[in-house]
């Protein structure tokens, strides 16, 4: 009898928050990005976008939300990789940042705006500055003269 060995190596997790279901350029970079998902890693997404007015968006805000805890709850997230541009996303998608922070899992922001210098330019600067200084946070960039803008 030949007794075959099995090693079970658990898949790495990462968990996309943006706006995946909408009609822009970030929803067609996350569904990107879940397609051609590197050797040993799984993904999902949770959506924050409707365009269904503002009682819609509370709707899917709190959704969000709601399944970001249950992932966290059921340790189903190993990276969570936000993407968010300027102004109200950037202050909403920030609850997301500071949950998965609290919980210990590292947090990849990708900002996806071309006028994130001129939100940065006045008091949310610093606030911008203090997150994408902490340790556990990497910042992505559409283009590289923005790694330069936000150093």
């Amino acid at each position: 009898m030949c007794i075959l060995s099995v090693r079970l190596v658990a898949m790495r997790r990462v968990v996309h928050i943006g706006p995946s279901d909408g009609p822009g350029g970030m929803s067609s970079i996350i569904r990107n990005l879940l397609a051609e998902m590197p050797e040993g890693w799984s993904g999902d997404c949770i959506n924050t976008f409707s365009a269904n007015g503002i009682f819609s968006k509370i709707l899917t805000f709190s959704s969000a939300r709601n399944r970001v805890k249950d992932v966290v709850r059921r340790e189903l997230v190993d990276i969570a990789h936000i993407h968010v541009s300027h102004g109200f996303s950037w202050w909403r998608k920030l609850w997301f940042v500071r949950f998965f922070r609290r919980h210990d899992v590292p947090v990849i922001i990708h900002i996806h705006s071309g006028r994130f210098e001129k939100f940065c330019s006045g008091s949310s600067g610093s606030v911008v500055k203090k997150v994408l200084s902490d340790v556990g946070v990497q910042c992505v960039v559409l283009e590289r003269r923005w790694l330069e803008k936000l150093s």
